[in-house]
Parts: C-alpha cells; sequence; structure tokens
C-alpha cells in the first residue's frame, strides 16, 4: 500500500510503465525480452495518466470514477495513425459527410447515445481487419476514404440511415434481451464486439465481473461488486440475467464474506450432494 511512485497500475499494458515516476519503474534492461513482456502504453494506460493528473490522495469515489471511464485518451495509441481519417473534409465528399463529421466531432466518449462511437466501432473493425499483420503506419488517405465508404455502406445497407447511436449498433445480449450496450476496444471500460443479427454488434467479451473491495483497520473487508448478466448460467433461473441493468447503469451490490449474514439473507440453504 501507499508506494513511494504515489501509484502503481496496470491496464495490460508495459509492467515496466506501471507509474509516472521514470525512477520508480522497472528497468526492462533488466528482464529477458524472450519473456515476451510488453513495452509500451495501451489507449487505456495513456487515459488513467491523463486521469490521474492532478489528483492528490486517491479516495474511494475518485478509483470507482477511473474504473468507469468510457474515454479515449486525447492522443489514441493505436497500431494504425489515424490522422487522415481526422483531416479530410466533410465537404469535399457530400456522399460520406456524415460520417466523416460524426467521427471528427467526436468527444471520444464510448456512450450508447454517441453517434461518432458508433462510427469508430465500424472503422475499429474495418481497419483491424484489412491492416491486420501489417507493420504499424499511418493510414493513407485514400485507406481513409475506403474506411468512410465501408462505414456509409454498411449503415446504409442495415440501418437505412448514417446517423446511428453506438446503442443501436451494439448490443448487450443474453438469451432473448438485447440492449444498448456502451464501451468500445481499449477504453477503461472495453467492450469487444462481433457481428450479431441484421447488421448489429453482439458484445462478445471486455467488462465483465467488476469488484471494488475495502480494506478496514478491524473487520472483514468491504465489498462491492456486479456481474455482465447474473450469477447462473441457467435460462430458468431468477439470477440468469438480473444483474444486466446494474452493469449497464454502472452500479454495484454489496457482497459480503460474513457467514453470519450470508446465512440470514440466504434464500435456500442445501448441500450440493444431498437432496
Amino acid at each position: 500500500l501507499n508506494p513511494q511512485s504515489g501509484f502503481l497500475f496496470n491496464t495490460n499494458h508495459s509492467p515496466f510503465l506501471a507509474t509516472d515516476d521514470k525512477k520508480f519503474n522497472l528497468d526492462g534492461k533488466n528482464f529477458d525480452p524472450k519473456d515476451g513482456f510488453e513495452t509500451f502504453n495501451n489507449n487505456r494506460s495513456i487515459r488513467v495518466g491523463e486521469l490521474m493528473t492532478g489528483v492528490g490522495k486517491v479516495d474511494y469515489e475518485t478509483l470507482k470514477r477511473i474504473k468507469y471511464d468510457q474515454q479515449l485518451p486525447a492522443k489514441l495509441e493505436f497500431p494504425y495513425g489515424l490522422n487522415e481519417l481526422m483531416n479530410l473534409k466533410a465537404t469535399d465528399y457530400p456522399k460520406l459527410s456524415s460520417v466523416i463529421t460524426n467521427l471528427q466531432q467526436w468527444d471520444r466518449k464510448a456512450v450508447t447515445d454517441s453517434k461518432g462511437a458508433a462510427v469508430f466501432l465500424l472503422v475499429y473493425d474495418f481497419l483491424s481487419k484489412k491492416l491486420l499483420g501489417a507493420d504499424s503506419r499511418d493510414v493513407t488517405r485514400q485507406e481513409a476514404v475506403e474506411t468512410y465508404e465501408y462505414v456509409y455502406n454498411y449503415m446504409m445497407k442495415h440501418f437505412k440511415k448514417t446517423d446511428l447511436t453506438l446503442g443501436e449498433l451494439q448490443k448487450l445480449v443474453r438469451g432473448d434481451d438485447a440492449r444498448p450496450a456502451w464501451g468500445l476496444p481499449d477504453v477503461l471500460t472495453a467492450e469487444y464486439s462481433a457481428p450479431y443479427r441484421n447488421g448489429l454488434r453482439r458484445v462478445t467479451s471486455g467488462d465483465a465481473y467488476i469488484c471494488f473491495v475495502r480494506y478496514p483497520k478491524d473487520g472483514l473487508p468491504i465489498i462491492e461488486s456486479v456481474n455482465t448478466f447474473g450469477a447462473s448460467s441457467n435460462p430458468s433461473s431468477p439470477h440468469y440475467k438480473d444483474q444486466m441493468e446494474m452493469f449497464q447503469k454502472q452500479q454495484l451490490k454489496p457482497m459480503t464474506l460474513d457467514k453470519a449474514i450470508v446465512l440470514k439473507n440466504a434464500k435456500s440453504i442445501y448441500h450440493p450432494t444431498k437432496k
């Protein structure tokens, strides 16, 4: 607790970039490169750095705010530079002007009512496939136009409009229940999605079980948690999807390790091998 550097964190980025003070970071030269350690930041780690700037003591609510942040950093950290996408003049491409404008005016927040986030999701999906295996480089102007054409054609084919929001395009699905889903790849509230039906995309990975734990001086830990869907994979169970709404609203429920409280509030008590 209370590291000399002020704070330590990891977002699946380099373990040698675990704090903002270089003198407290591990030196990668002291480790075998064959171990395959990452050596670079990602968008999440850069965003944590932005959120920590000027922060003094990190209290519980500040930690929650950082965890639930839904915005990409000011400077994107993807393998392929997207400047050409941001620099195209919408007036030069009348047919594509709405998708160009929605992306260029986007505040980089991956929220359900964002039109820019919907465009970016399709941009990310298209370029990640088109440039798969290519060396890191900037997207060319021709590729930028091709990307916008893909987004335009996709939206018109499946939705007959180009002012689509992220929640209209991306869904959190459990059984026959499909709800608008926030999140994009590499935001702190990351979500990754795949084709679903009728042009929709379905969340397949990303934020899932979330748990916050506080450790008082005396007594058991104070725990709050939430799961993406619920505590059961049985469609007939009341807990099959009873946490979906909480998850989507970034809400938490109390959880305890106190056996007496567990037994007191239990709806049923049974032995798994006995009837």
